[in-house]
C-alpha cells in the first residue's frame, strides 16, 4: 500500500512538471505541495498541516534563493560580456590560455560573495 501511495505522489509531481514544460513556464510551479492529496503521510506523530506548513515555508525560501542565484548568474554574465568587449580580439589559442583562467577566477570569486 505504501509503495502505491509513493507512486501516486511521484506521478503527481511528475505530471506537474510535464504540464509546466508543455505550457512553457519559466520555472516550475509548486501547486502539488499545496494540494493535500499529493502530500504523503510523512509521519504518524506530526499532523499533515504541520508538514504542509513547513514544506510551504521551505518552498518560499527556495524561491528566494533561486532568484538570488539567477540574479548572480545574470550579473556575472553581464560582467563577463563586458570583459570580453574590453579585451582585443585574440586568437583562439591565446583566448583559452590567457583570458579564460582570469575570467574563471573572477567569476568564481563573485559567486562566492
Amino acid at each position: 500500500k505504501q509503495d502505491d501511495d509513493d507512486d501516486d505522489d511521484t506521478k503527481c509531481f511528475f505530471l506537474t512538471v510535464v504540464r509546466d514544460v508543455f505550457e512553457g513556464q519559466n520555472s516550475p510551479r509548486f501547486e502539488a505541495l499545496e494540494n493535500m492529496e499529493c502530500i504523503p503521510k510523512f509521519s504518524t506523530t506530526l499532523p499533515n498541516d504541520v508538514i504542509k506548513k513547513s514544506m510551504l515555508t521551505l518552498r518560499k525560501s527556495l524561491k528566494k534563493e533561486f532568484h538570488l542565484i539567477d540574479s548572480k548568474i545574470l550579473l556575472n554574465e553581464s560582467k563577463y560580456e563586458k570583459l570580453i568587449d574590453v579585451f582585443p580580439k585574440l586568437s583562439e589559442v591565446e583566448y583559452r590560455l590567457v583570458v579564460v583562467p582570469f575570467v574563471k577566477k573572477f567569476l568564481q570569486d563573485k559567486l562566492k560573495k
